[in-house]
């Protein structure tokens, strides 16, 4: 009885492992995917707007994951 719960509890933390994984490096893709556009000097203040938010996003994501 006691084996069955310890497996479930084992593969439902092992599958939010997976997740949070995959999450930071989708994390890590917007931070760099936004500091490119920061590094390329856009001029285009809307474009430069939209991308440091997915820079934002994106450390967030991973600073959840990580701690």
């Amino acid at each position: 009885m006691h084996l069955k719960i310890y497996r479930k509890i084992t593969i439902i933390l092992n599958t939010f492992k997976a997740v949070c994984i995959d999450i930071s490096i989708f994390g890590l893709y917007l931070t760099s995917k936004g500091r490119l556009f920061f590094e390329n000097k856009i001029n285009n203040s809307e474009n430069l707007s939209e991308n440091s938010k997915l820079a934002v996003l994106g450390s967030k994501l991973m600073e959840h994951c990580t701690s």
